[in-house]
């Protein structure tokens, strides 16, 4: 299936060039983006904060009183935000944006904190940061793998 003609105003993903050589897919651009964003892009404050919450409103109206809700970071926002810059290039609109939100959701642990827990993995010791590392990179890639089937289908 040529995907120029599927999706016409995704940048031109077609899957030659000019001179009949495969180009590369919906699913390896918005690899190649993925790695990009998340290794050289995001800086230390993103790296740091991304995970963390500031409550809401920040100023309680009065004394004794605390925040309504705690949201995510203004890192993770930046962080999630580089990374839907680029997948505009690759998939249609609203496929970029629920691919950058589910990106936000997974920096901020969710998805994984429940996954170590439900299959015991490892959160202490030498491993452990690999083991998470690794986890966040093949969520965020499945994903990526996900929303190129439902385009491709």
């Amino acid at each position: 299936m040529d995907s120029t003609r599927q999706y016409p105003n995704c940048c031109n993903l077609g899957y030659t060039d000019d001179k009949g050589e495969r180009t590369l897919d919906i699913f390896e651009k918005a690899f190649v983006w993925h790695l990009f964003a998340d290794w050289i892009l995001q800086n230390d404050w993103q790296a740091r904060n991304k995970a963390n919450y500031v409550p809401y409103p920040s100023k309680p109206k009065h004394d004794g009183d605390g925040p309504l809700f705690l949201i995510p970071h203004p890192a993770a926002w930046v962080h999630s935000g580089i990374h839907l810059l680029g997948l505009l290039l690759v998939f249609p609109w609203w496929m970029a944006i629920l691919v950058a939100i589910s990106h936000l959701l997974i920096d901020l642990r969710f998805p994984l904190v429940w996954w170590r827990t439900f299959y015991r993995q490892t959160t202490s010791g030498d491993v452990a940061l690999h083991v998470a590392i690794w986890g966040d990179q093949v969520t965020h890639i499945t994903i990526l793998a996900i929303a190129t089937l439902i385009l491709v289908r």
